[in-house]
């Protein structure tokens, strides 16, 4: 039943390598290259995880590329029943198979124009690194969170290093935002210790931070001076069985494996390395990527909001640049200001309308409208420039070097961070000056 459901959802074209076999539905041929490359780059990452023998083989596992939720859902409902509807991905072991939908789902010109979005190439990549855990390790059913996801985020993160997504983890706005929710259970004294996250005892998190956690938990653990007694402890896993209390037997052989006395120190290092890190981005939605001079900004169903970290210090300063905004169901980019408890600041740009200037209050979550102004720059498809200069009285915005519209801020300070937005299912190209030196 389930080929022929798949069948009946996706227009399969099937690219066959020996590691993977992907079955792209999207029909765009740089989206199902893209998705190649990043499957290619797999089994090299999790080589540097597992003791893989030379000649180990998968078999034939089966990577899912869906269109839109639509497709993914009714598979997903057939396999797990709703289990990871929420994820719009997941690997199923049974059938060694990995299902993934575009997402954001960006519409077929914007698709050719950036390519498949970082969210997808990375929920492929993670999604291929559990077939690659079930193909290797026959008791993969029992492995604890910090294992089966903390390895899979690990690869997903390298991968996306290997295709350009990113030059290091504080920078990238996803993994950034991972960092600072890790960061923020530390503060509330909310962080799981060691031997909690050895032992799975994480039903206290939520959703994204029980992934975050887990990610950042595997990386402390393989990429510093532990790397080789956890690849120790994967091979062990490897031979420990499976079945009821395989967590727990993997727990004892952990103890085993780094010493009690370097077990017991682990907790306060791990905590040392959550503290270490210096995130600059803030997703509050995704989702937005570096490609090249470029960032990439694309919005799910809730507009997309990502903020800089550090404020920008002063009651005068300008925030310039070039923004393209790509054909989809929605058209307008968002330039954010001012970050601050009372709310913030918003040039709206809008392809064949407008500039729009607006406040946002946190208090009753009102939206101001401040100004508006026709702009026949204002386009799909065409890049413009734009400079916008605030000062303590107003907001002036300039596009193609011509003034266009200004507002007086009327309640907020907007010496707080500026960042960068997109309206529900929009898709844009920021290139902003000095952008990562505000």
């Amino acid at each position: 039943m389930f080929a022929s459901l798949v069948l009946a959802v996706l227009p399969l074209s099937a690219f066959s390598e020996k590691d993977f076999i992907l079955n792209c539905g999207l029909e765009s041929e740089r989206a199902a290259t893209e998705a190649r490359t990043a499957l290619d780059l797999v089994l090299p990452r999790a080589r540097e995880v597992y003791d893989l023998r030379e000649d180990f083989e998968m078999g034939e596992p089966r990577v899912f590329l869906y269109p839109d939720r639509q497709a993914y859902e009714e598979v997903e409902q057939e396999l797990t029943g709703g289990a990871f509807k929420r994820n719009l991905a997941f690997a199923h072991i049974k059938s060694l198979t990995a299902h993934v939908a575009l997402q954001p789902e960006i519409g077929p010109e914007a698709l050719e124009r950036v390519g498949l979005p970082a969210q997808t190439l990375r929920l492929l990549a993670h999604e291929a690194a559990h077939l690659v855990r079930f193909a290797h390790m026959k008791n993969s059913r029992n492995h604890p969170g910090w294992f089966s996801d903390g390895a899979a985020s690990w690869i997903d993160e390298k991968v996306s290093l290997d295709l350009g997504l990113l030059s290091d983890v504080e920078t990238d706005p996803n993994f950034a935002t991972n960092i600072l929710r890790v960061q923020g259970l530390l503060e509330r004294g909310a962080l799981p210790s060691v031997d909690d996250l050895f032992h799975d005892r994480t039903e206290e998190l939520e959703w994204s931070e029980r992934y975050d956690v887990r990610w950042m938990f595997f990386r402390f653990l393989l990429e510093g001076e532990h790397g080789e007694r956890l690849r120790t402890l994967l091979a062990e896993a490897r031979r420990l069985g499976g079945g009821a209390g395989f967590t727990e037997r993997l727990g004892e052989t952990a103890v085993k494996v780094f010493g009690k006395r370097r077990y017991g120190k682990l907790d306060t290092e791990f905590r040392a390395y959550v503290s270490s890190f210096e995130p600059t981005w803030q997703e509050i939605y995704r989702c937005l990527y570096r490609s090249g001079e470029h960032w990439v900004q694309a919005a799910y169903e809730k507009n997309a909001i990502a903020w800089r970290r550090e404020p920008s210090g002063k009651a005068t300063y300008k925030v310039s640049g070039e923004l393209t905004i790509l054909p989809g169901s929605g058209s307008q980019m968002n330039l954010l200001l001012g970050r601050g408890d009372e709310g913030f600041f918003s040039v709206a740009f809008t392809a064949g309308a407008g500039v729009t200037l607006f406040e946002y209050l946190s208090e009753g979550s009102r939206w101001e409208r401040r100004a508006f102004a026709e702009c026949a720059d204002v386009v799909v498809g065409e890049p413009f420039r734009f400079e916008v200069r605030v000062s303590r009285s107003k907001v002036r915005v300039k596009v193609e070097g011509e003034s266009v519209a200004s507002a007086r801020p009327q309640e907020l300070d907007l010496s707080g961070p500026w960042g960068l937005g997109a309206q529900s299912r929009s898709t844009g190209l920021w290139k902003i000056d000095g952008l990562d030196n505000p």
